[in-house]
C-alpha cells in the first residue's frame, strides 16, 4: 500500500507520498473523457479526485431514468470502479483520493423520524439532498449528529472500503475525503427557524445537546446557574425560542446599505426600507444584556459541535484502519456563510482531533471576476500550526463555461481564462495552501481547452 501523509515541506505542511513530496494542485471532476484525463496528466496533474457514493446509498440495480424509463443503475462502487480505471488506463502515475458520500439512503431517513430535524410545532420539512453524484428528496433534513447515522453511516464506509482494498488499483488509493449534508459541504439544507417554527426539537440533537453541557458544565446547578435557570437540566436543555436567538442579517444589512447609498434618501430600486432606528442585537455578537445569552451561545455551539463530531467519528474509523492514508471532509468556513445555521465554530475542535488531515471549502465567489481576488474562507495559518492541510476548492470559472457562470465571472476570452487560472494558482503557492480544480458539471470538461491545459 502505498503511503500518504501530510508533513512539513520548506516550513508549511505538504502532501509527501511514499516519501515524495507532491504539487499542489490536484483535480476533482468527472473522469469520462481518456483524452482530458490524458491531457490533465500531461499538464502535471498526479492527485485525481473521483466523487463517488456508498453502496448504502446506491446499492444499483433495476431503477428509472429521468424520464422515466426502466433502467439498471451501477452501485457506488461500481461507478467508482469504472472512473479509477478510466483514470490509471490514462494517466498510470496517478493516486486517487475518494470523494465519497456518506449520506443515508432515502428508505433510511423514513424509518428514522427521531434523526429528523425536527420542528417547534412537531413538524419537518421536506429536503432535497444532492451532489454531483447523487440526489434524493426526503421527509426531512437528516441530522448531522445522529448516533444511528454515525453508526449505519460507519457500516457503508467500512463496506466500501472492503471493496476498494479488493481492487486491484488499491494501491493508488491515498485517501478519503467525506462528504454528507447539503451539496456534500456538511451543512443543513433547511433553515433554523421558518416563519414562527424553529428547530431543533429532534431526540438526535437533544442527545448531542446534553452531551455538550455535560461535558461544559458537568453538573445541573452549574448549568442553572449559567443559564439563569433554576429549573434546566443537562438531561433536558431547553431550545431558546425565536425571540432568544434573534439576530441581525450582518451581510444583509451591508448589502443594504450598499444599495441604499449608505444614509442618501434614495432607494436605487431597494424595495428595503432603511429605520436606522431599528432594535437588533449587535451584529453577529453575543449580547449579554439578554438573560438568555448563554443559553443561545450554547445551543448554537452544541449545533456545530454535533456536526464537528460527525466529521471526527468517521475520520476516527478511518484512521484507525488506514493509519497511513490522508482523511478530510468540508468544514471551517468562516466567511461566505450562514453564521450561525451553518457555521463551523468548532474548527478547532476538529483540527486538535489528530485523525482529520485536510479541510476544505471554494474561495469566495465575489471578486472573481478579471482584475478581482478570491479570498479564502478559513484561517489556513492555523491549519498549518496543527500540520494539517486546506485545501482550496477552486471551481474556477472560464470562457466557455454556461452563460450563468460566465457572465458573473466576466469571463469571455481564452486569455481571460488563463489569467484567473494564474491568478488563482499563485494565491495558492502564495498562501502555501493546497487546492483542486473542480470540474463539476456533469460530464466534465470545464478545463479542455489547449491554452489552459
Amino acid at each position: 500500500m502505498s503511503v500518504a501523509k501530510i508533513q512539513d515541506y520548506n516550513g508549511r505542511p505538504a502532501i509527501i507520498i511514499d516519501g515524495k513530496p507532491f504539487p499542489p494542485m490536484a483535480f476533482n471532476g468527472y473522469h469520462d473523457d481518456p483524452a482530458y484525463v490524458r491531457d490533465l496528466r500531461n499538464s502535471g496533474i498526479r492527485i485525481f479526485s473521483i466523487m463517488a457514493n456508498t453502496d448504502w446509498l446506491r446499492p444499483g440495480g433495476p431503477t428509472v431514468d429521468d424520464d422515466g424509463n426502466p433502467c439498471i443503475e451501477l452501485s457506488g462502487f461500481e461507478a467508482f470502479k469504472e472512473q479509477a480505471e478510466r483514470i490509471l488506463e490514462n494517466a498510470p502515475d496517478a493516486y486517487l483520493l475518494v470523494r465519497l458520500g456518506v449520506h443515508p439512503p432515502a428508505d433510511w431517513v423514513e424509518n428514522h423520524p427521531d434523526d429528523i430535524v425536527r420542528y417547534s410545532d412537531g413538524t419537518t420539512i421536506p429536503a432535497i439532498i444532492v451532489s454531483e453524484v447523487h440526489g434524493d428528496k426526503l421527509p426531512g433534513a437528516y441530522s448531522l449528529c445522529s448516533d444511528e447515522w454515525r453508526r449505519d453511516g460507519t457500516a457503508g464506509l467500512m463496506d466500501f472500503c472492503d471493496k476498494v482494498d479488493a481492487a486491484p488499483f488499491a494501491d493508488r488509493v491515498i485517501g478519503y475525503f467525506l462528504t454528507a449534508g447539503g451539496t456534500s459541504e456538511w451543512y443543513y439544507v433547511n433553515p433554523l427557524v421558518d416563519g414562527d417554527r424553529y428547530a431543533d426539537f429532534s431526540p438526535a440533537f437533544r442527545r448531542e445537546f446534553s452531551r455538550y453541557l455535560k461535558e461544559k458544565y458537568q453538573t445541573d446547578e452549574k448549568l442553572q446557574q449559567a443559564w439563569n435557570d433554576p429549573n434546566v437540566t443537562i438531561d433536558a436543555p431547553s431550545i431558546p425560542d425565536i425571540q432568544s436567538r434573534f439576530f441581525t442579517d450582518v451581510d444583509g444589512r451591508i448589502v443594504e446599505a450598499m444599495r441604499m447609498q449608505e444614509a442618501l434618501p434614495r432607494t436605487m430600486d431597494c424595495d428595503v426600507e432603511m429605520n436606522p432606528e431599528r432594535e437588533s442585537n449587535i451584529g453577529v455578537f453575543l449580547n449579554m444584556e439578554n438573560i438568555h445569552a448563554t443559553q443561545v451561545a450554547d445551543f448554537f455551539e452544541a449545533w456545530h459541535n454535533g456536526t464537528a463530531n460527525s466529521i471526527i467519528h468517521f475520520t476516527r474509523a478511518l484512521k484507525e484502519r488506514y493509519p497511513d492514508k490522508l482523511t478530510g471532509a468540508f468544514y471551517g468556513p468562516y466567511g461566505c456563510t450562514h453564521y450561525f445555521n451553518n457555521g463551523t465554530s468548532s474548527t478547532l475542535r476538529v483540527l486538535d482531533s489528530g485523525v482529520v488531515d485536510v479541510l476544505a471549502s471554494p474561495g469566495d465567489y465575489l471578486g472573481r471576476e478579471p482584475g478581482g481576488y478570491v479570498p479564502q474562507r478559513e484561517m489556513s495559518d492555523s491549519f498549518a500550526l496543527r500540520n494539517t492541510l486546506f485545501f482550496t476548492e477552486d471551481d474556477t470559472r472560464i470562457h466557455t463555461d454556461e452563460p450563468l457562470y460566465r457572465d458573473a465571472m466576466r469571463c469571455y476570452t481564452a486569455e481571460d481564462s488563463v489569467r484567473l487560472l494564474k491568478r488563482d494558482f499563485a494565491r495558492n503557492i502564495c498562501d502555501g495552501t493546497y487546492a483542486w480544480w473542480f470540474d463539476q458539471h456533469h460530464g466534465g470538461g470545464r478545463y479542455k481547452h489547449p491554452d489552459i491545459l
